[in-house]
This record gives C-alpha cells, structure tokens and sequence, in this order.
C-alpha cells in the first residue's frame, strides 16, 4: 500500500471516529499538529466519561516507521495540573493502579506536568480501510472504557480525595 494512499485511509478512519462523537453531541475535531504532518482527533469528554471530571483525548496514528506494522495512539489526558501536595500519593497510585489494568498504562507526563492514560495498538499495515477503521474503533472504545472505569481514582487522589492505598485495597484481595 502506498504512503498516500495509507494516509487517507487514515484520515477516513479519524473522521469517521468523529463522526461518532459528533453524533453524541461530543466536541470532535481532526487536524494536522506536527511538522510530520500527523492528524490527530482531539475529543473533549465531558464529566459523565470519567466519573465526574473532564478530559481530553487524542487519538491518532504514529507516522510510518517499517512496513508492516502501523500503530494507533490513544492518549487521554485526566488532569492538566498536578497538584504537589498530592504527588507522592498519586506516584504510588499510578505505579499501582497501571499493574491491574487490561490495556494501556496510566502515567505522570513530566514535560506536561499532566496525569494521562496511554494505550497503543498495534497492528498490521496491510490491512484494508475496514479493517483499520475496526481495528481504531476498537482502541479506542478500549481506552475510553479503561479511564471511564479507573480514571476517576487517580484524579481523585490528585484532588486529594483519596489515598492511593485505598486504590491498592481496591485491585488486592482482603486479608
């Protein structure tokens, strides 16, 4: 397949994903944000996406790297501001919490200074446009049900609201 035609493949892929959000009255926009010319969806999910807080996802394919395999980022922020007095607790709780997970991995961004949550997936570039378009939709139902289900526990203890044992207690069994 070539690169262009792989790149509007992609590019139908994030509009139609799109068009998904749009049709839940989700604020949804794809545009170019790099010098590598990558499109990216931008998604504002509003409180009820993670419990209570807002966040923002992005969601977009890594630029072509080797022929076979492309991959597909799913990055959402939870928290743009991280408060210090919280960040002991959230570091633990980060580390404990992306353990139990299904898929992806939640994390500290330091050059952000921001809690996200990022999963990739993977798959192969010789796939068709439906294919991929599955295999996207796929992701990022994945993600979003990922930090829909845990998100809100570690803005919680970003927020102070929780202690990151009680988010271990929650994954451990009693004893």
């Amino acid at each position: 397949m070539s690169d262009n035609n792989l790149e509007l493949i992609r590019h139908n892929v994030l509009k139609s994903i799109r068009q998904h959000f749009v049709d839940e009255l989700v604020y949804a926009e794809v545009e170019k944000k790099d010098e590598y010319g990558v499109e990216v969806l931008t998604v504002e999910l509003e409180d009820s996406d993670v419990d209570g807080y807002d966040a923002r996802g992005e969601f977009f394919f890594m630029p072509a790297a080797e022929d076979e395999i492309q991959y597909f980022e799913n990055l959402i922020t939870i928290a743009d501001e991280l408060h210090k007095e919280t960040a002991s607790e959230l570091f633990v709780a980060v580390s404990a919490i992306s353990l139990y997970i299904p898929a992806g991995t939640f994390a500290i961004d330091f050059v952000t200074g921001s809690l996200i949550y990022k999963h990739t997936y993977e798959m192969h570039a010789g796939l068709d446009e439906q294919e991929i378009q599955e295999n996207a939709e796929l992701s990022v139902r994945t993600a979003l049900s990922v930090v829909g289900e845990y998100g809100y526990l570690l803005a919680e203890v970003n927020d102070g609201k929780r202690s990151a044992e009680s988010v271990i207690r929650l994954f451990t069994p009693l004893e």
